[in-house]
């Protein structure tokens, strides 16, 4: 990952530097779920999440959304897949070559 977030440059103890910004937040939040992060990233991440309501809430919706879209796919060996009327799958066809 080439982006370093602003305020994650080693610093001695008891030095207290700002939070990232709920904007850097979003821009790392998939490589956080991911896993790219550096070990440093990722704590500065999850300084701001401990702090920041609105991000954790974002974090969480982010996670259901991905999480719902995976489930969204049907796999085509799916049971649920056999489970569409044949004159749906007619209509949907013939729609489809109609131009609708």
């Amino acid at each position: 990952m080439s982006q370093q977030p602003p305020g994650t440059s080693s610093a001695g103890a008891g030095v207290r530097r700002p939070y990232i910004t709920c904007r850097e937040v979003l821009e790392f939040v998939m490589s956080y779920l991911d896993g790219d992060l550096t070990v440093e990233q990722r704590h500065e991440f999850e300084r701001h999440i401990g702090v920041c309501p609105s991000c954790v809430n974002y974090l969480d919706t982010y996670k259901s959304t991905i999480m719902l879209g995976k489930s969204a796919m049907c796999d085509a060996d799916s049971s649920i897949c056999g489970d569409i009327p044949d004159a749906l799958i007619k209509a949907v066809r013939a729609a489809r070559l109609k131009g609708l």
